[in-house]
């Protein structure tokens, strides 16, 4: 997946989030979304905000997957 793509998927799912929501759910919520749209599995040492809220961060972790545009 490139960049762009990623940036607009988080952006996405940020104007989703309700305010005041724990990170850790939110981390959960992304890694549901990139599970549910990429057919992926998002090991649990991923599943943080510090990755999932991260273009490049979301982008290794979907080379690791072999996923790329």
């Amino acid at each position: 997946m490139d960049r762009e793509w990623i940036e607009d998927l988080l952006r996405r799912r940020q104007a989703l989030r309700e305010p005041g929501v724990d990170p850790e759910l939110e981390a959960v919520a992304v890694a549901i979304l990139l599970e549910d749209v990429l057919g992926i599995t998002v090991p649990d040492e991923d599943i943080d905000m510090a990755v999932l809220g991260d273009p490049d961060a979301v982008a290794a972790l979907l080379a690791r997957h072999g996923r790329s545009r």
